[in-house]
């Protein structure tokens, strides 16, 4: 991302740091959704900051990859941007699932120690575990969302070659509230009709394809309307910098916030079933905080030395983490102390660790492309 656009760098990185807190406090909201450890040792008001971070961050990762697709695809041309995509998304997804998740639950039983084969453990039952484990469900977890983009990459491609909506200027952009309304409609619409005949929890598709289906086209349409904004340029939509809704950010948040908590309100009251107003206010919470993070990362232009860091390393982290965490939470289980203590600790420990494996990750890679650099200039 250029110099221009540090500042949705930056969001990209508290996305990432937000995404690795959402799931090390999961284990500690009753019933430990969406992780692989449920610790007894429950913190109620998780579940609120957890519904917050969950109606909106995967929604603002969808629209920054919007953002940069169309001026990625002009550059590189639609084979090798198709290519680049395939390879990137592609691989990590498989090499995530299939290995590094598959082994993290190995050592997550491990640790735990009540599985019947803990006391034989060896590199046999090691591969039998990751053989059999892959066989039978296929852990992508949290890797469904490279997937997911991967397949809005391949769409759009496909919309770039065949429809005129990349090759016409689209002037509604400039309009925030129309913008909005048909934006907001064609989520919720969305999300409602999925939502009512397929469910609003991840489904398994085939193999380690899952997804909340639920959501598919909302996420599609902040991915289109990040992609047609990036077409247009920012500086001639809504989202300038000098335009009036640019400048009430905060305004922006605050309603995605607000949205999130009467949201979490509801489904306490309603014993967490979907009543009409709850197919409003996740999608209202999700354009609008995406909305106002962008704005700001957009307006940010002061440089921050430890995201400058971070910054290339945040799709590792984002890979790793989960699985890491995994093993953290099992060490934590005997410990009976309160589960916003073990949350923080969690959290701060994964982070760590993650960005270490990051670290070293990218040192390798490095030392990789100049092995094969060398080996050319060779030849």
């Amino acid at each position: 991302m250029s110099s221009k656009y540090t500042g949705l760098s930056y969001i990209k990185v508290l996305l990432t740091i937000y995404v690795v807190l959402h799931h090390a406090i999961l284990a500690y909201v009753p019933g430990g959704p969406g992780v692989w450890v449920d610790d007894a040792n429950n913190f109620e008001m998780w579940g609120l900051l957890a519904t917050y971070f969950d109606q909106f961050f995967m929604f603002t990762f969808f629209f920054i990859a919007g953002l940069l697709s169309f001026n990625s695809i002009r550059r590189r041309g639609s084979l090798n941007y198709l290519i680049h995509r395939l390879v990137k998304y592609g691989l990590i997804f498989l090499f995530g699932t299939y290995l590094f998740n598959a082994s993290m639950l190995y050592f997550k039983d491990l640790i735990i120690g009540t599985a019947w084969w803990v006391q034989y453990a060896s590199l046999e039952t090691f591969f039998n575990f990751v053989r059999d484990v892959n066989l039978m469900f296929h852990p992508a977890a949290h890797l469904w969302f490279l997937w997911v983009l991967l397949s809005f990459h391949i769409v759009f491609v496909i919309l770039y070659n065949l429809t005129p909506i990349f090759n016409v200027k689209i002037n509604v952009l400039k309009d925030p509230k129309l913008t909005i309304v048909i934006t907001l409609s064609m989520m919720v619409i969305g999300y409602a009709l999925f939502g009512i005949f397929f469910g609003f929890d991840f489904i398994q598709v085939m193999g380690p394809f899952t997804i909340q289906i639920s959501r598919l086209i909302p996420y599609f349409t902040m991915f289109l309307l990040g992609s047609l904004i990036g077409k247009e340029g920012i500086e001639n939509t809504f989202l300038n910098t000098k335009s009036k809704f640019s400048q009430n950010q905060w305004v922006w948040l605050i309603l995605g916030a607000s949205a999130s908590f009467i949201s979490f309100v509801v489904s306490i009251l309603s014993l967490n079933t979907y009543t009409s107003i709850n197919l409003f206010l996740p999608m209202i919470a999700a354009l609008f905080s995406t909305l106002g993070y962008i704005v700001t990362g957009l307006k940010y232009n002061k440089r921050m030395a430890l995201f400058d860091f971070l910054i290339p390393l945040t799709l590792t982290i984002y890979v790793v983490h989960y699985g890491l965490q995994a093993l953290i939470h099992a060490s934590l289980l005997s410990i009976n102390v309160s589960g916003f203590i073990k949350g923080i600790i969690v959290f701060i420990v994964t982070m760590l660790i993650s960005v270490l494996c990051a670290i070293f990750i990218k040192i390798i890679h490095s030392n990789i492309k100049k092995s094969i650099k060398k080996r050319e200039e060779f030849v």
